[in-house]
């Protein structure tokens, strides 16, 4: 990925998702406190129960749920993701938001 190019979800984001929020009791596979990211649908119509709505809004990834639970220490609601993990580092944070603002696309 050269730093002009788009971010992909099928080969930047879903692999990211799929390392990082898998695992028992966690996010892929299966839908946990109404988050699941096994795939763009599930993530697109993914309602984070915690926060009343959709948890990626596309082109604003400073609203985004699912950005304000992995960068912050103290999300608005909960714990950090992944729960009981290193958090992702800033180049994969910065990955993902650049993914949602630039219209959170099936790419």
């Amino acid at each position: 990925m050269g730093p002009m190019d788009p971010v992909s979800f099928s080969q930047d984001i879903l692999p990211l998702l799929t390392r990082s929020c898998s695992g028992s009791g966690c996010h892929i596979g299966q839908t946990t406190n109404g988050v699941n990211l096994s795939s763009y649908a599930q993530v697109k119509s993914s309602q984070g129960f915690q926060y009343g709505g959709a948890i990626v809004v596309d082109s604003s990834s400073s609203t985004s749920p699912l950005v304000n639970k992995i960068k912050s220490e103290s999300p608005q609601f909960g714990s950090r993701m992944p729960l009981g993990r290193n958090p992702l580092s800033s180049v994969d944070i910065a990955m993902i938001e650049a993914w949602i603002n630039d219209g959170a696309k099936d790419n």
